[in-house]
């Protein structure tokens, strides 16, 4: 299966999330499925991310597993919440973009793609972000 045989997108995205966030799945999903949910997500298939998705960040932060880190981080920039706590989410960004240069522009492509005004806040915080790794103004 692959992003373009989905018909509900936005279901299968939910699906995902919820295998991602139960510890078995965050270590035994497949690459496959990581590589959907990063097409669902790049095809505006925005989800609704709970507080409790920054214990999937911090597992996978922990694992140093940087490319199904590039996927969640790129989910949850997309899908917070205007009320959500940026609270580690910077952090780990920062730090994602230290270890792994190549996502870079996937993440100021992304300050370009936050249009709603709840997501306001959150773009100019990522920009900023993207801003301090452009100035090579990286964590040790």
């Amino acid at each position: 299966m692959n992003a373009d045989d989905v018909v509900d997108g936005e279901s299968w995205a939910r699906v995902l999330v919820e295998a991602m966030r139960s510890p078995t799945g965050l270590e035994s999903l497949s690459s496959h499925y990581w590589h959907l949910l990063d097409k669902l997500v790049a095809s505006k298939h925005f989800l609704n991310l709970l507080s409790r998705d920054a214990e999937v960040m911090r597992s996978l932060e922990k694992a140093e597993d940087w490319e199904k880190l590039e996927v969640w981080m790129v989910a949850m920039w997309s899908g917070l919440p205007g009320s959500e706590s940026m609270e580690g989410i910077e952090e780990v960004t920062l730090k994602l973009l230290s270890r792994r240069p190549s996502a870079f522009s996937r993440f100021e492509d992304l300050c370009n793609t936050l249009t709603c005004s709840i997501c306001r806040a959150h773009k100019d915080k990522l920009q900023q972000i993207c801003d301090q790794v452009r100035a090579g103004q990286l964590p040790p």
